[in-house]
């Protein structure tokens, strides 16, 4: 039997409240789903190997800024649980794996609203974001009922949900490494250096719930990660 989809959750254990949340909604959807905890700020120096703060690397992925990017623990841990979730999606070979952060607000009907995305995906899709993208992303008009917008810009905004498929997954693993930037900007380059098929829900299906851009859906008084 073909395995459809699963969802994947960079979770930070001391977070319990976030926990709590998605405990009381991810369920319901009757998907698959996993809390991802391997790494945190207390383990991370074990994965120093996997960092490097080279500037020509980092040039080479559009990082300008003469200062070295903020890569404190907390932001390796959750760069480095997005790179090892990749590795988890090849191995377990789920046709589509959305990936959330753990601050993650679902909205009302998630589960029929991700379900026509996936039905009403182009066949040439490589990422989907959902999420309102901490209040940065532009605003998004779709011309049809898809809710899908392809983005030219190739760009992330945020990490916080979005669906990937086998192909996409392998394409984030042969080019994280190592890891100079966090998870979101990691993304930009990738998307941008393979020129990648990005596309962006016009509503957004996710909110980041410890950013006051979430309005209504700010849940969490602290942007702590990991």
């Amino acid at each position: 039997m073909n395995k459809k989809i699963k969802i994947y959750i960079c979770h930070y254990p001391l977070l319990t409240d976030r926990k709590k949340y998605l405990d009381s909604v991810i369920p319901s959807l009757e998907i698959p789903f996993e809390f991802c905890s391997k790494f945190d700020r207390e383990n991370i120096k074990e994965y120093d190997h996997l960092f490097s703060d080279n500037r020509e690397i980092l040039f080479k992925r559009g990082w300008s800024n003469n200062d070295l990017p903020n890569m404190s623990p907390s932001i390796k841990a959750t760069t480095l649980e997005h790179a090892k979730i990749y590795e988890k999606i090849l191995n377990e070979n789920y046709e589509y794996s959305l990936i959330l952060e753990d601050d993650a607000i679902l909205i009302d009907d998630f589960k029929n609203k991700i379900l026509k995305t996936i039905n009403d995906l182009a066949k040439d899709w490589d990422v989907v974001h959902f999420s309102n993208g901490c209040g940065g992303r532009p605003h998004l008009k779709c011309t049809d009922d898809t809710n899908l917008v392809k983005m030219e810009c190739r760009r992330s905004w945020t990490a916080s949900g979005y669906l990937i498929n086998q192909n996409t997954a392998q394409k984030y693993l042969d080019n994280i490494y190592p890891i100079v930037l966090p998870i979101d900007f990691e993304l930009n380059y990738i998307q941008k250096e393979l020129q990648m098929n990005v596309y962006w829900a016009a509503n957004p299906l996710v909110f980041e719930g410890s950013n006051p851009s979430a309005g209504a859906n700010h849940k969490y008084g602290s942007s702590q990660i990991r």
